[in-house]
């Protein structure tokens, strides 16, 4: 009889250590990386210049693939990682990454996301979210779930970069980015190959 709840307790150990809790995101914070992979944003500055950001990369996955209960965690956490490229002859080196993960914790997750190195990294450091309408000049649209992150207000630089703000609806990804010299750029039209 020992035996028999020995070897079940064996058992038992066995399963539950190759058990692992999915945690998926949910359909709000997924609108969140709004884009596809070879997909393409057009911007029109105030002086006349165009902008084209292309989607080099969209990964989906979970952590802890290998469910790795004992020296990770019970959880594998669902994250999408979005990286965008400026297609461009006169600016170099200006990238783009919107990443969400899904926590243990089953709270509202915020993404991060950078635009030329300005930063949201809300709430870590302390930063709140602006949200506000937006209307664009390019396209007369009205947009109603718009976030602004402005340097040093709800956002950050990384080594004094060549953004001062930008524009990010929930639901419809980036809309308007202005840089320190005070052009700003618009969306006026999305490209899905």
């Amino acid at each position: 009889m020992i035996k028999k709840i020995i070897n079940l307790s064996i058992i038992m150990f066995f399963f539950n250590s190759c058990v692992c809790i999915k945690m998926e995101l949910t359909k709000e914070e997924r609108n969140w990386c709004a884009y596809e992979k070879n997909e393409y944003l057009i911007f029109k500055s105030n002086l006349k210049n165009i902008d084209t950001l292309e989607v080099t990369d969209r990964n989906e996955n979970y952590t802890n693939l290998n469910c790795n209960n004992v020296e990770v965690s019970f959880y594998q956490l669902n994250y999408i990682k979005l990286n965008l490229v400026l297609k461009s002859k006169k600016k170099s080196l200006l990238n783009c990454e919107i990443s969400i993960m899904r926590d243990s914790d089953n709270e509202n997750n915020h993404p991060h996301i950078s635009i030329f190195g300005l930063k949201s990294d809300y709430p870590e450091n302390g930063y709140k979210a602006i949200k506000q309408n937006l209307k664009l000049n390019t396209t007369n649209k009205i947009y109603k779930e718009t976030y602004l992150f402005k340097d040093n207000i709800s956002a950050t630089n990384i080594e004094d970069g060549y953004l001062d703000e930008f524009y990010y609806d929930q639901k419809n990804g980036l809309l308007k980015y202005v840089a320190k010299n005070g052009e700003s750029f618009e969306l006026i039209k999305r490209i899905k190959q």
